[in-house]
């Protein structure tokens, strides 16, 4: 029943990965990923029916619920004596009385039509997460695999899409302007998504060189071959910021793997620590020196040299709106009543570029205090995870990279507001609040290899008789 549960977290992120190129021919598709993500959570919910797994995860649950509250307040109609006296809103009476219109209740939020979608979007995240704490431990490493193919997918997918050039069929969002991408209508997002599965790939290898279920030869090509065909989706992207992530990427697995190999083990000999310090150096070595090649032929952002400009207006905008905020999903119009028109360009903002940024333009003070309490969790969660790792904690730790990477992107772009991303970093997180995995006793960590004899019925077994092979028979007691 794990793998079938395992299976269906997968095609969930296959879904959620493939759902976006039907957007633009169905427009309603837009609801299936909340649908079938209430359907997982659902699930999710009743693996979890005899609690949840640690007190991260009930901690974790907290936060988001108050992200959400915040979210629903934010859209509940409120009288007109009350939402007048937001700052931000006078515009919208004045409007009003402009058009001889009575004033009636309005929420909070500046276009809670677009907050709802928000709403919607969101319960995938929160559907993966409540499944990725019902995952068991030894599934952990057949869902990081699926996601390392998905990815290898999405890597051959963008490799087609640039060769093929803009008339190939399988550019799905060349309309919009945007090729190499794969599934994303963004070169960075898929580029983020290989970024992110190289820590996965890592932990992978060495876990399954470690525990001794493939040869380490068979450990060391999963890794490169894995590494190779990133680096070429990387290329085909073009993505700069993505390229230097990735960069990052292959450093922190390459420390991970070097980290791995000081954990004793009885399991692993001279020639396995050789191999991981030979799998480290080639990520290492190849990768760095393959990604500087890549960057330098990688294309410029369009909107690189615009961000600064973005990032001054958004600051005017939270300002003007705080400290309740202007409401989720308002930042286009309340950004188009800020910029100035020197400043104007030839497309629309459609976003900040950073989501730490614009959360709390829409959030206000709230969502800056729920977005500290995560960051205190995140830290609290990496210290409980180091203080206490073992050995099978390697895809924990993969999980601290891809989370510190996505939220370092989240600085000068949106990762986190496409369905997969979202996804991935809601499962990384998951696993992370469920903490490290229990570890054996000391007896059995220092001699892993020695089995334990079963008792053979109620009566113990006789200790080992020391001495010669032939020894005289002792004499029967006098009567």
């Amino acid at each position: 029943m794990d793998r079938i549960w395992s299976w269906a977290i997968l095609a969930f992120f296959a879904f959620l990965l493939v759902v976006g190129i039907f957007a633009e021919a169905y427009p309603n598709s837009i609801y299936l990923p909340p649908l079938v993500g209430l359907v997982v959570l659902i699930c999710a919910a009743w693996r979890l029916r005899r609690g949840l797994p640690s007190a991260l995860s009930a901690q974790a649950l907290i936060i988001i619920a108050l992200g959400l509250a915040w979210m629903v307040l934010q859209t509940l109609p409120l009288p007109v004596s009350l939402w007048t006296k937001f700052p931000g809103h006078g515009f919208v009476l004045e409007t009003l009385n402009a058009a001889k219109l009575a004033p009636s209740a309005m929420p909070m939020s500046l276009d809670p039509q677009t907050g709802f979608q928000d709403f919607l979007y969101l319960l995938s995240g929160i559907a993966i997460f409540l499944a990725g704490l019902s995952v068991p431990a030894q599934e952990r490493r057949f869902v990081a695999f699926g996601i390392c193919i998905l990815a290898v997918v999405s890597s051959l997918l963008g490799l087609a899409q640039r060769f093929g050039g803009v008339t190939s069929p399988l550019q799905f969002f060349a309309a919009q302007g945007w090729i190499n991408g794969g599934f994303f209508s963004n070169h960075n997002f898929l580029a983020a998504q290989l970024y992110c599965a190289i820590p996965f790939a890592a932990a992978l290898a060495i876990g399954l060189g470690q525990k001794r279920m493939v040869h380490w030869a068979v450990a060391a090509l999963f890794a490169l071959a894995a590494l190779i065909v990133y680096l070429a989706g990387l290329g085909a992207t073009g993505s700069r910021a993505g390229i230097v992530f990735a960069m990052i990427s292959v450093l922190l697995s390459a420390v991970l793997l070097w980290a791995r190999s000081q954990i004793p083990n009885q399991t692993s000999g001279i020639s396995s620590k050789a191999m991981i310090f030979l799998i480290a150096g080639l990520l290492l070595v190849t990768a760095q020196f393959g990604l500087a090649g890549i960057l330098r032929l990688a294309q410029t952002d369009p909107v690189s040299d615009y961000r600064a400009v973005m990032a001054t207006t958004s600051m005017e905008v939270a300002r003007a709106y705080f400290p309740f905020g202007s409401g989720f999903g308002s930042f286009v119009p309340v950004y188009a009543i800020f910029e100035h028109p020197e400043n104007l360009r030839e497309f629309y903002v459609n976003h900040a570029h950073n989501d730490w940024l614009e959360l709390f333009l829409e959030g206000g003070l709230p969502m800056a205090l729920v977005l500290l309490l995560f960051v205190v969790w995140l830290l609290r969660a990496i210290f409980v995870l180091w203080r206490n790792a073992g050995p099978d904690d390697g895809l924990n730790k993969a999980c601290v990279i891809i989370i510190g990477l996505l939220l370092a992107h989240s600085l000068t772009d949106y990762p986190l507001r496409t369905r997969m991303l979202l996804a991935l970093f809601a499962l990384c997180s998951s696993w992370l609040a469920v903490g490290p995995l229990p570890i054996a006793p000391k007896a059995r960590r220092a001699a892993p290899n020695v089995p334990v004899a079963p008792q053979m019925g109620s009566t113990p077994m006789a200790p080992r008789r020391e001495g010669p092979y032939f020894a005289p028979r002792p004499k029967a007691p006098e009567s």
